[in-house]
């Protein structure tokens, strides 16, 4: 388990790290239930309500639930399991898709392989599946249709406090990290397709957890496809041909350097870790950026917004425009950590991107797949 003495100087962690040993004890949430075979199940996987708490929740505290399917069940006997992969689902809300893609592309390597995909409800989710879920779903914690990919706080109710999205992923990751748990896990992967792949590339900026599990010798990679558009770390945007990067015209878009496409109004997730943090931090990231070449007459919701077009007039251009930008702010050391790859002959697919060779490499190789030069 984490070295919760050390965890608990840091505030940061103080609340995840004592809800994360309740998890550990028996999975303890409201009314006594977790382990249920949820309306929104698919297949032979198995479906828990998760239990996660607030930042500096008080003890009393109600938990709230958040559903995780995984091809393994999170209870029982964990060993011999070498990586999990936490796969996070596009504006679908259904996890079923991308959860069924990676184990499909793992093959032989589901006996050695926990695939989790947690599932963001909005508020109609609840409503939809209120029936077959305990006490009718109010303990559930449900998100705005944008916010839970850019780490925003769900939404309070009676019973309900505000928790970021990224929290979950922090509480998760923290029951990963138990080695009494799982005394066999080597390497995490993080990977999130279309808007989940905008949720990957923000946490992988803010969040948590993952230098804990770091200093365990637990590798902690990501994996961003398809990604309607990226963070920017100063508010330079690239201005075309000889002119390079400057400011653009903050007049006809104000927010264009607005969370999550930038750094200017941070909600209380990412205003917690602090922007100093999230640009020092960046660059150490193990990042693979996976892009349809199709898919821009492909993607079934395209974010047509000015700070997105900001970044490129298409999702191609902003990732070929976003690799320029990290050269130049980071160095050449940010080679060393994060690759680009444009999936030729692919559109919006995940089961494609993540099937690439980069994909395969980062999903259950050795993380490390070589660039595709790109022009902007």
């Amino acid at each position: 388990m984490l070295n919760v003495t050390t965890m608990m100087r840091n505030k940061t962690y103080a609340c995840l790290c004592r809800f994360a040993a309740l998890i550990f004890l028996g999975f303890a949430c409201a009314g006594g239930t977790l382990s249920a075979d949820a309306a929104n199940s698919a297949g032979d996987f198995s479906t828990v309500y998760f239990p996660v708490l607030p930042y500096q929740a008080s003890p009393d505290t109600t938990a709230e639930l958040v559903p995780v399917l995984s091809n393994h069940p999170l209870t029982g006997d964990h060993r011999g399991l070498e990586r999990v992969i936490v796969a996070i689902h596009d504006l679908t809300r259904d996890p079923r898709q991308i959860l069924n893609d990676v184990v499909q592309l793992a093959g032989d390597y589901n006996s050695k392989t926990l695939v989790l995909a947690p599932q963001f409800y909005a508020e109609t989710d609840i409503a939809r599946y209120a029936d077959n879920l305990p006490d009718d779903g109010k303990h559930f914690a449900s998100w705005t249709l944008g916010g839970w990919a850019q780490g925003d706080e769900s939404i309070p109710g009676p019973q309900r406090k505000p928790l970021s999205s990224f929290s979950v992923i922090d509480i998760l990751l923290l029951y990963l990290s138990d080695t009494s748990a799982f005394p066999d896990l080597k390497r995490i992967v993080l990977v999130g397709h279309g808007e989940g792949g905008r949720f990957v590339q923000a946490y992988a900026a803010t969040g948590r957890a993952p230098d804990a599990l770091e200093r365990q010798n637990i590798a902690v990679s990501y994996v961003v496809a398809n990604a309607p558009a990226y963070l920017y770390f100063t508010p330079i945007r690239f201005k075309g041909g000889k002119e390079g990067f400057g400011l653009p015209d903050s007049v006809a878009c104000q927010n264009y350097n607005v969370w999550p496409y930038g750094l200017d109004g941070l909600n209380p997730y990412a205003k917690h870790v602090g922007v100093n943090a999230i640009k020092l931090n960046y660059s150490t990231r193990r990042m693979s950026y996976l892009t349809g070449a199709n898919l821009a007459r492909s993607d079934p919701a395209p974010d047509g917004s000015c700070a997105a077009a900001a970044q490129g007039k298409d999702p191609l251009q902003r990732l070929a425009i976003y690799q320029l930008y990290l050269h130049n702010i980071f160095g050449d050391a940010l080679g060393k950590n994060q690759k680009f790859s444009p999936v030729a002959k692919t559109g919006y697919d995940a089961k494609a991107a993540l099937g690439s060779a980069c994909g395969m490499a980062m999903l259950f190789g050795d993380g490390y797949c070589p660039d595709v030069p790109q022009q902007p």
